[in-house]
């Protein structure tokens, strides 16, 4: 049971970095129940990391993959 709360824990995690890279323009083109299950992780992971992060704009997120 263990190994199974850890492996949820690193994919809440993951979900979150995800969420972190998209853009405000994509958060907003996600449909209702997308956009409520990735602001579901983003609440959730902030136990594990200690933050919130809000989806980054574009240059924020050119600063993040290419700087």
């Amino acid at each position: 049971m263990e190994e199974k709360v850890i492996s949820n824990v690193q994919a809440i995690i993951a979900l979150k970095h995800v969420a972190e890279i998209l853009t405000a323009a994509q958060y907003e083109s996600l449909n209702d129940l997308d956009r409520e299950a990735l602001d579901a992780v983003i609440e959730g992971s902030h136990r594990f990391e200690g933050t919130r992060k809000k989806p980054v704009s574009t240059e924020e997120c050119v600063g993040i993959t290419h700087g």
